[in-house]
């Protein structure tokens, strides 16, 4: 795992070049992506993970026209690692409510209905966010 983070600076590096072309293609997409990258990957010294940078992505991505209902999940995992539970909670309610309009929308939250579901239960319980956590697959 840590020896893929080489290829991190390149992966970011794409993202950037997707934004400065056309940063509302794929309804924001590479915000999307860059908030996953800099939330799951660890920070400084190790690698570029940055809380404060994924959170301006999010939001990047929510202001953008057709952004994924995927968002959601990803903001709740955010506010999770975070400690902010009950925001988290509220994040993974709007989720699961979410008005879908496009038929993948409709097939990526019903794939993602389970560990959403598994994830409302333990943000209720309190529980703190498992490192081997991942959003599209829950605790491992």
């Amino acid at each position: 795992v840590l020896s893929s983070l080489q290829y991190l600076p390149r992966v970011r590096s794409l993202f950037e070049t997707s934004l400065a072309h056309d940063s509302k293609y794929a309804g924001g997409s590479a915000h999307t992506s860059l908030a996953r990258i800099y939330t799951v990957v660890p920070g400084f010294p190790v690698s570029i993970g940055d809380r404060g940078k994924a959170r301006e992505h999010l939001d990047k991505a929510f202001a953008t026209p057709g952004n994924s209902v995927m968002n959601h999940i990803y903001e709740a995992d955010l506010l999770w690692l975070e400690g902010k539970n009950d925001e988290a909670g509220a994040a993974v309610t709007r989720f699961l409510e979410a008005k879908v309009t496009t038929e993948s929308s409709y097939v990526l939250r019903e794939l993602s209905r389970p560990v959403a579901q598994e994830m409302l239960r333990r943000l209720k319980a309190g529980e703190k966010r498992p490192l081997d956590w991942d959003v599209m697959a829950g605790s491992k």
